[in-house]
């Protein structure tokens, strides 16, 4: 396939305009909405706390209509291109579907950037007012006249703070939904891409070098200056790389490639007639098998005993590929790195510590809980998941009734462990060992080792160190199964799996 480049980009530009101006004006509005709420309180109370503005939750709300918006656009755009190789039509209604698939993306994201962005809005309201609290000629005018020069002042901020988030996410949404929607009509490894540089006379250099290189396989990334990148707008690349980018990728069959046969078996499709809508299994949303394919370690099976059977369907949940590593002493996640302890794990049990330790992964590339020695940052939803089963298990309780839990995860009664054994004749004392330990583990992150056992009283002296082992085994409960939790907690079982589905639908 003979790429045209200049026609490629031009149309992607055209898009791209249309698609940021609509958000653009939605997203300056909120802008302007909340800098007026600040600006009325400074006029009318002459104080600069203005913590309730910006929040978060409305942020989150704006990246995921944002991605919603802009990814089924370009979607259909790459559809359109490619609609005489769609053979198949499917059922309007999973338009829902897929809608949601780019919502969950964009909330992702934007669970990573709200805080920040957030910040920096209350940081320019606290900078400009206090700076005109000090200007003696300023604070003899009367309400009306300040309240007036400020709004002028803050519209201006708003234009340019809701451009350059706009513009910025724009990028990253449109072709991550390029990317995606290609695989409804051919694998991703029957497929090459191309970095097409935009026609801006401020394109990076970096950028201009990455267009001007070969073709590269749809499943490698582009090496960008310093940075790996599935994909122009990429937000695991460097922000120097990201900010303000307008490139494209274009992915194009190799010869001889393979359409996809049976569009309903991966959940994508066209609704009827004309091009109504594209669907994507991405990285949030887990319902395909593109998203694991794209994130599978290229060692998988060289560590994963082949008569193993594991439910890897987490791997969609990544949005970058990790490295798998073997060890004979221990697994843990290091940055992008998962290692696996080999020697312990089997084909029995190896299922439980990939859920676990991708687990972390996924929590940290998501940014539900980031960690840093003893400084942590949880979301929301994590904190308050956390409080919510302290105060079902009753440990705050005063009383008899402050332990009920305690005795099915006594470390000290071995009666009462070989009880709960027996109850579990089907279970390898191997697999028992190691669900009934994940079982302790977990009410031993939540209460630092009041209730349960695992890891030192030291590794718990951060809270988000415990919301993260939390998650871990929440995620080994929902893709690998705990037969003993289950049955001995079946309330909170049911709970660690509905958090992990609500965490993915963020």
């Amino acid at each position: 396939m003979k790429l045209n480049k200049d026609k490629w980009q031009s149309d992607f530009e055209k898009q791209l305009d249309i698609a940021e101006k609509k958000q653009i004006s939605i997203v300056k509005r909120y802008y302007k909405s909340e800098y007026n709420k600040g600006i009325n309180s400074f006029i009318s109370e002459g104080q600069t706390n203005f913590q309730l503005l910006f929040d978060t939750k409305d942020l989150l709300k704006i990246y995921r209509e944002l991605y919603s918006d802009i990814g089924m656009r370009f979607a259909k755009w790459y559809a359109n291109n490619y609609q005489k190789y769609l053979t198949k039509n499917l059922d309007p209604t999973q338009l829902d579907i897929w809608q949601n698939s780019f919502a969950s993306f964009g909330s992702a994201v934007g669970a990573q950037r709200v805080t920040l962005v957030s910040g920096t809005a209350k940081n320019n309201l606290i900078r400009i007012t206090q700076q005109l609290m000090s200007d003696p000629e300023f604070m003899t005018l009367g309400a009306v006249e300040r309240g007036r020069i400020l709004k002028n002042q803050f519209n201006t901020y708003s234009q340019f703070q809701s451009e350059r988030l706009v513009r910025t996410e724009a990028t990253n949404a449109a072709n991550f939904a390029t990317m995606e929607s290609s695989k409804t009509i051919f694998p991703g490894a029957q497929m090459m891409k191309e970095w097409i540089a935009s026609f801006d006379d401020r394109t990076r250099s970096t950028h201009s070098e990455a267009g001007a290189s070969d073709p590269i396989p749809y499943n490698e990334p582009f090496m960008v200056g310093g940075s790996l990148m599935m994909y122009p707008g990429d937000p695991s690349g460097d922000a120097s790389e990201v900010i303000n980018c307008r490139c494209s990728v274009a992915p194009f069959p190799k010869q001889d490639a393979q359409t996809v046969s049976e569009i309903t078996d991966i959940n994508f499709g066209l609704g009827g007639g004309t091009t109504t809508g594209f669907g994507l299994t991405d990285v949030v949303s887990a319902v395909g098998s593109s998203g694991i394919e794209l994130m599978r370690p290229d060692n998988w099976n060289e560590i994963v005993p082949k008569n193993a059977k594991v439910n890897d369907k987490y791997l969609s949940l990544l949005k970058q590929k990790p490295i798998l590593k073997a060890s004979d002493s221990g697994s843990s996640q290091l940055g992008n790195t998962i290692i696996i302890d080999t020697v312990r794990y089997n084909a029995e049990t190896i299922e439980k510590v990939l859920a676990h330790e991708f687990g972390h992964l996924i929590h940290s590339q998501r940014g539900w809980t980031r960690l840093a020695g003893k400084y942590y940052k949880s979301i929301d939803e994590v904190v308050d998941f956390y409080k919510s089963q302290l105060n079902k298990i009753g440990i705050n309780k005063r009383g008899p009734g402050k332990f009920d839990y305690f005795k099915h995860v006594d470390r000290f009664s071995v009666s009462h462990r070989k009880s709960i054994r027996n109850q579990f004749p089907n279970l390898t004392d191997k697999q028992f060992d190691e669900s009934y330990g994940a079982v302790a583990d977990y009410f031993g992150a939540m209460t630092k080792n009041k209730i349960g056992w695992g890891h030192s009283n030291t590794y718990y002296q951060s809270l988000g160190w415990r919301h993260a082992e939390m998650l871990a085994h929440a995620f080994e409960n929902k893709y690998a199964g705990n037969l003993v939790f289950k049955k001995l907690f079946p309330e909170i079982y049911d709970d660690t799996i509905k958090w992990i589905d609500e965490l993915i639908n963020l």
